[in-house]
């Protein structure tokens, strides 16, 4: 019997290391699809660096790609009573070297060490899909920084 426990532990171990966290949650891949596909829309690859676009100042270069996540939120009665079937975040993370762009000064600035967090949300709404960029970004408030 203890063999047995071993070996499940031994199991379960390497699935939480190798499989995706997506799978195990069992998480909504439609929603993630089109939370990413929205952020493609703001952070571009070019070289070594990610840039962050639409920025009201200018631009942002981070040196290495952060993480996303998507986390579901609960619907209420009056979401599911409104056709919500779906309601969600997708949250783009970075914390690493990043420069901006400032358009009022043409031209780089120090590196800094910095973290930003770009949330996309996502909602299903009588089966349509839909996605969009927090409000926040556009007045600036979007790129929260922490550090």
């Amino acid at each position: 019997m203890a063999k047995y426990r071993k070996n499940v532990g031994l199991i379960v171990f390497f699935c939480l290391l190798f499989f995706p966290a997506s799978i195990l949650r069992g998480e909504n891949k439609k929603a993630r699809e089109l939370g990413e596909l929205e952020l493609s829309k703001y952070l571009i690859k070019c070289g070594e660096s990610w840039y962050i676009s639409g920025f009201v100042r200018g631009a942002i270069e981070l040196r290495n790609k952060g993480t996303t996540y998507l986390k579901e939120k609960e619907l209420t009665e009056a979401d599911i009573l409104n056709g919500l079937q779906f309601k969600g975040v997708l949250s783009f993370y970075y914390n690493g070297p990043e420069r901006e762009y400032l358009r009022y000064k043409p031209e780089w600035s120090k590196w800094t060490q910095g973290t930003r967090i770009i949330d996309i949300i996502v909602l299903c709404e009588n089966g349509e899909w839909s996605s969009k960029i927090s409000g926040d970004y556009f007045r600036g408030g979007i790129y929260k920084k922490i550090t």
